[in-house]
């Protein structure tokens, strides 16, 4: 049996392209070529310095090397030549406009989502005395047919929801508006004598507006270009650490309006869970916890078990702590008689029978509660 002699052939390769026929850069020097040894009796620093060197030799250019360069493109086809493409994008219309036109643009349609739609539109309108005049328009509009009830609520959440909308700005804001409309009722109470531009030198910051958070309890103390909409949101960044003393005071000040959270657009309530499991375990924020706490029980957020046994075992028990989330937990139904809470307050002296007389009167309470609201017509 004789074998078929088979040519076998490997992978085909296309041919490869020419070398393309436009300018080439200039020729690189030549390399030095070594020196030969010197003659006897001549120093060798003498004998190098007398040698050319590949930085004396003339380059051909531009004469020779340039006329064979037209010599050599003329015979063959040249290539086409490639533009240059331009990254950058073509500026729209409203962008290429004057910032003081944007601004005042912005101002008179009151659209928060004009300075994200571009960074261009950004930059133009990211301007302090601009962030303060949008400010004082959605706060206190002084048109009755600028914008309905409902247009306002919408643009305080997006106000309060934006990260340059902290304590000290609003307390830059209410030195303005003080300013503006003339009227500061609490300044007055504690500075009779000063009128509100001494009082504004002496306090650059307006601090007053500290210690009058401190001193109101309901939302008829506040002025009213001071107010939020009632049905207006606390937003979710002020629901959660690290926590500063601003933030604290913000965070009072809008409970004290009657702000509540929002359960149906947001993750505000598990955001609020969240921060108080992790307090739970320290008091160094008690008083946060407690504002939290009041929070959640004026939005109706139910408590978690998880929560009472973080705090009674996890947290060391702490009594305001552990009082208020008792108080919570009366609203909605929580296992008061839960194995982990009593087996933990057996083994913890005095404190135990503190949590033990806490959770059955707890329970006792809740019970004459439901008997109330069983009987009632």
């Amino acid at each position: 049996m004789s074998l078929t002699p088979a040519r076998i052939r490997g992978k085909r390769k296309p041919p490869a392209d020419p070398a393309p026929n436009g300018p080439k850069r200039r020729p690189g020097r030549p390399p030095s070529k070594p020196l030969p040894p010197p003659p006897p009796g001549l120093p060798p620093k003498l004998w190098r310095s007398r040698q050319p060197s590949k930085w004396n030799t003339k380059l051909p250019w531009p004469e020779n090397y340039r006329i064979s360069q037209i010599q050599s493109a003329s015979t063959e086809t040249p290539l086409k030549k490639k533009r240059r493409k331009s990254y950058g994008r073509k500026l729209a219309p409203l962008e290429r406009m004057p910032a003081e036109v944007l601004q005042e643009i912005f101002l008179e349609s009151m659209n928060m989502d004009l300075p994200v739609a571009s960074l261009e539109l950004l930059h133009k309108l990211n301007s302090d005395h601009i962030k303060m005049e949008f400010a004082f328009r959605a706060l206190f509009p002084n048109r009755a047919d600028w914008m309905c009830e409902e247009e306002v609520l919408e643009l305080q959440n997006q106000l309060l929801a934006r990260r340059f909308f902290d304590w000290h700005f609003y307390k830059r804001y209410a030195a303005k508006a003080c300013k503006a409309l003339a009227a500061w009722p609490w300044l007055e109470e504690q500075d009779p004598d000063l009128p509100l531009d001494e009082i504004l030198r002496r306090d650059p910051a307006f601090d007053a507006l500290d210690r009058f958070n401190f001193a109101i309890a309901i939302r008829g103390d506040i002025p009213p270009f001071l107010l939020f909409r009632e049905q207006a949101f606390i937003p979710e960044r002020l629901l959660r650490g690290p926590w500063t003393s601003e933030k604290h005071m913000f965070l009072r000040f809008l409970f004290v309006q009657n702000l509540g959270i929002d359960h149906e657009s947001s993750t505000s309530p598990e955001t609020l869970i969240e921060e108080l499991m992790s307090l739970a375990r320290n008091s160094s924020y008690i008083d946060v916890a407690q504002w939290l706490i009041c929070i959640a029980i004026t939005s109706k957020v139910p408590l978690p078990q998880k929560l009472l046994r973080r705090a009674v075992i996890d947290g060391a028990c702490n009594q305001e702590f552990v009082g208020d989330l008792l108080t919570w937990s009366l609203r909605r139904g929580i296992e008061y008689f839960d194995p982990m809470l009593w087996n933990w307050a057996e083994r913890n002296g005095e404190k135990g029978r503190w949590l033990m007389d806490q959770l059955r009167a707890s329970a006792s309470k809740r019970e004459e509660w439901a008997a109330v609201e069983t009987h009632a017509p």
